[in-house]
């Protein structure tokens, strides 16, 4: 019996030299990305845990202001919005976007991607008027740089065309929809995913035109 403990002993002290812990032997990045991975694959509830690591290592190993923390903190709000819980995500998305800004400054297209984000969780919850303050602050920051014409405009246009035909702004939406059209079929063959969101924008063009045509007539 003596004899099979030291056995036992030494096979869980190997184990433990070979097998990294997170805290120990596994980088960073490689926890955010099997995170990622988790992610992608469906499985949430072990992805939410391993991207709560990550988020734990960043600010152990790079600083609780890092932008590591950030974008850990990105894919913990991002698994769970998807969960359901908006109200939570939200509030991640504001801790994330404050390093962000700090660290980026406020026209990077990461924190321009990040503000979107939360104007979206704000729409959903019927916080119109905090999520055109920031697809507002989002476009402005796009425009200040030169990439008003860029990819990186698209997603505050997107989220102010949404707003303002729910408003009833048919004129505003369809001015929106006009600068989408212009800028994604410029990018559409780096991005094939772009197409979905064109022909997406042509119906939503179309549908605002006709209800500004019948307020005319009335």
């Amino acid at each position: 019996m003596k004899t099979f403990a030291v056995i036992v002993a030494a096979v869980a002290i190997l184990l433990a030299l070979i097998v990294p812990s997170f805290a120990g032997g596994t980088t960073w990045k490689e926890i955010y990305s099997g995170a990622c991975e988790l992610n992608q694959s469906g499985n949430c509830a072990d992805a939410l845990a391993q991207a709560q690591v990550a988020a734990q290592e960043a600010a152990k190993r790079f600083g609780a202001n890092s932008i590591n923390v950030a974008k850990s903190l990105d894919l913990v709000a991002e698994i769970t919005r998807a969960q359901g819980d908006r109200a939570g995500a939200a509030q991640i998305y504001n801790r994330s976007l404050a390093i962000q800004e700090k660290i980026l400054g406020p026209s990077h297209p990461r924190v321009i991607k990040t503000m979107c984000a939360l104007a979206d969780l704000n729409a959903e919850q019927d916080r119109l008027f905090e999520a055109r303050a920031l697809y507002v602050k989002a476009k402005a920051a796009a425009e200040a740089t030169d990439r008003a014409e860029g990819l990186d405009a698209v997603a505050p246009l997107v989220g102010l065309a949404k707003l303002d035909q729910a408003c009833g702004n048919y004129v505003e939406c369809r001015q929106l929809c006009q600068q989408i059209l212009a800028i994604c079929p410029k990018y559409v063959k780096y991005q094939p995913g772009l197409a979905g969101l064109i022909a997406g924008t042509i119906r939503q063009l179309n549908e605002v035109s006709a209800l500004h045509e019948a307020r005319v007539r009335q």
